[in-house]
C-alpha cells in the first residue's frame, strides 16, 4: 500500500460503499474529517492555531495540498478564522454543495477521493444520472483491512507508535468509528497507549495536534444547530 496521510486513511476507514459519510455519527465523522485537515495543514506548516482558537494562513498553497484545498481556502477566506466556524461550515451542512464561505463535506470528500483514485486505493463509482454531477468514491475493502492491520500492529506489537497512526486512531475514536474495527477491551488499551505516547513525546507540536483532535467534542457543543 502506498504511503497515505492520516486524513486519507481516515477517509478510507469512514466513507461507506456508496461514497458517503454514513448517517450514524455523520456529524462527528464530518467534524473529525475537518479537524484532520486542519491539523495536517498545521503539521505541514501552512496554517497556525493561536491561543484564541483562531486559524491563520502562514504559507501559500502548493500541489501537495490538493486534497486539503477546500479547508485551506475556507481558512484563507478571512485573515483570522475561528476554529469552530471552520468545522461548522462542513459538519452542520454535510449533504449540500457549497463554497469557501458555506461549504459541504461533499467538497472535502471529492478532493480526497480524487487524490486516492489516482493511486488506486479506492474505486470511482458510476454516476447514477445527469443530475448527480459529483463523482463519488468507495474505499477498497482490502485497503481498509491493510490500514486496520497496520493500526493493530502499531498499538499491540510495536513499542513506538508513529505519530500519523496516533492521529488517525484519535480521529477514529472521536468520531465513534473505532468501535467498528476494534472491541471494547482493545479500544481501552489503545486509548492508554495514546495517553502514554503523549506523556513521553519530546516534540511539543506533535503533542498539540493530538490535543486539537481531542477538542472536537467541545467544538461540536459550541455549534449553533438552529440554522440561525
Amino acid at each position: 500500500m502506498k504511503k497515505l496521510s492520516y486524513v486519507q486513511q481516515y477517509y478510507i476507514c469512514t466513507v461507506n460503499e456508496k461514497g458517503n459519510i454514513p448517517l450514524l455519527n455523520g456529524v462527528s465523522i464530518a467534524a473529525c474529517l475537518v479537524m484532520g485537515e486542519i491539523t495536517e495543514l498545521i503539521s505541514k506548516g501552512f496554517v497556525t492555531w493561536d491561543e484564541d482558537n483562531k486559524l491563520s494562513i502562514v504559507r501559500s498553497s502548493d500541489e501537495s495540498l490538493a486534497y486539503l484545498k477546500a479547508v485551506y481556502d475556507a481558512i484563507a477566506y478571512k485573515k483570522f478564522q475561528d476554529v469552530t466556524s471552520i468545522v461548522d461550515i462542513y459538519a452542520s451542512n454535510i449533504h449540500q454543495p457549497g463554497n469557501c464561505c458555506r461549504g459541504s463535506v461533499t467538497d472535502l470528500l471529492s478532493l480526497i477521493g480524487n487524490s486516492l483514485v489516482k493511486i488506486e486505493c479506492i474505486n470511482e463509482l458510476p454516476k447514477k444520472s445527469l443530475l448527480h454531477k459529483r463523482t463519488k468514491y468507495a474505499p477498497k475493502s482490502e485497503i481498509v483491512m491493510d490500514i486496520i492491520k497496520a493500526i493493530r500492529m502499531a498499538f499491540f506489537e510495536n513499542n513506538v507508535i508513529p505519530h500519523e497512526t496516533l492521529c488517525l486512531v484519535a480521529l477514529l475514536d472521536k468520531s465513534n468509528v473505532l468501535c467498528k474495527y476494534f472491541n471494547n477491551d482493545e479500544i481501552i488499551h489503545m486509548k492508554k497507549r495514546i495517553e502514554e505516547a503523549q506523556r513521553s513525546m519530546v516534540n511539543a507540536s506533535m503533542n498539540q495536534v493530538l490535543n486539537y483532535i481531542a477538542y472536537v467534542p467541545s467544538i461540536l457543543s459550541e455549534i449553533d444547530w438552529s440554522g440561525a
